[in-house]
Parts: C-alpha cells; structure tokens; sequence
C-alpha cells in the first residue's frame, strides 16, 4: 500500500509539473509552433502512465518477498519451520497434503503421488 501511494504521488507529481512546464514553454514559441493546451496534457498524461507502468514491476518483488516473509513468520510462530521463502508460495497451491508425523509407515521422507 505504501509503494502504491508513493508511486501515485510521484506519477500525480510528475503529470502536474509537466503540464506546468510544458505550457511555460509554449508561451516561449512562436505562433506558428505552439501547441494547444489539451495536447500539453495528453503528451505530459502519457508520460506520467508510462511512468506508473513502470513503477508497477518494480514494486512487485518487494510486496512478494515482504509478503511471503511475513508468511514465514506467522507460521514460525505456529512451530512450522520455513527453510525457503519460496515453498511458502508453493504450498499455497496445494489443495491436499498428506504426511507422516512419525515416518513409521514411511521411508521418513516425502514422497508425492498421483
């Protein structure tokens, strides 16, 4: 939520001064080459997407490491022990898990069958 609103603000930032600047320069030109004001918008609009667009997968590894730390950490504080923040993620996709606790019907090893 913070990189969200910390990229929002910079994006709104970025699309405001723009629009500042680019009208300022326009009052610099000569008639023949100014531009309308709707295009001053549409051209700084543009950049402040591409700008956001480009926030987003930056922000994206640090929301899933942070995530799945603090996964890690619940389930430490339930006994479970995470080696790999990775297999957090891969649990989640299982829908079944069938284990036993003392390997005395086992090899004393997981085993994965169809």
């Amino acid at each position: 939520l913070i990189l969200v609103s910390l990229s929002l603000t910079l994006c709104i930032t970025a699309l405001v001064y723009l629009i500042i600047e680019g009208r300022k320069a326009n009052n610099l030109r000569p008639e023949t080459h100014k531009k309308e004001d709707s295009e001053i918008v549409k051209e700084s609009l543009s950049f402040a997407v591409v700008v956001l667009v480009a926030s987003i997968p930056l922000a994206i590894e640090i929301v899933t490491t942070t995530t799945l730390a603090l996964g890690s950490k619940q389930l430490s504080a339930k006994g479970a022990i995470v080696t790999r923040l990775g297999a957090i993620e891969e649990m989640a996709g299982m829908d079944m898990l069938c284990s036993d606790k003392t390997g005395t019907l086992t090899l004393n090893k997981m085993v994965i069958q169809e």
